[in-house]
C-alpha cells in the first residue's frame, strides 16, 4: 500500500542529513499519491514542497538537498499511524434525519421506524420549545 511504502521511505531519509534532489523529488511524489487518501495530507506536504523550491536549482538531478530539522519535522507527521489511517469516505455518506417536536409539556421524535414520545420534568415545563427541543 502506497502509505506503508511511503512511511519505509521517510523511515529511510529522517536519519540522513542530505539526499539528492531525485530522492526528495520521490518523495515528495509519494506525499502526493496519498492526499487524495488522507485526511490533512495536504496541509501537511505545503513545507516539505516550499523548501524544496527553495534549495533546488533546476540544474543537477544529483544536487545535494539539505534536510533542515524544520523539513524533517514535517515529514514526521506522516509517520503517525492516527494520522495517516484517518482517511475520506469511499461513497456517499447516507443521512438520517431525526425529526423533533416539543411543546411546553411534552416532546415526540421519530427516527425511520423508531419513534420516542414523553413528558417534560417538572423543572422543564414552562421552557421554551425552541430550547427543549
Amino acid at each position: 500500500d502506497r502509505r506503508h511504502q511511503l512511511r519505509k521511505k521517510l523511515m529511510r531519509i529522517l536519519c540522513l542529513h542530505k539526499i539528492t534532489a531525485r530522492a526528495y523529488m520521490s518523495i515528495l511524489g509519494s506525499l502526493s499519491s496519498t492526499i487524495g487518501l488522507t485526511r490533512w495530507a495536504q496541509w501537511h506536504i505545503q513545507i516539505p514542497q516550499r523548501f524544496f523550491l527553495t534549495q533546488y536549482k533546476h540544474l543537477n538531478l544529483n544536487q545535494p538537498i539539505h534536510l533542515k530539522s524544520k523539513v524533517k519535522e514535517a515529514l514526521k507527521w506522516r509517520l503517525s499511524k492516527p494520522n495517516l489511517t484517518k482517511g475520506f469516505p469511499l461513497g456517499d455518506i447516507p443521512w438520517m434525519v431525526v425529526t423533533t417536536d416539543a411543546s411546553q409539556t411534552v416532546s415526540g421524535a421519530h427516527l425511520y421506524q423508531i419513534y420516542l414520545q414523553g413528558k417534560w420534568p417538572v423543572y422543564l415545563r414552562g421552557a421554551s420549545s425552541n430550547y427543549l427541543e
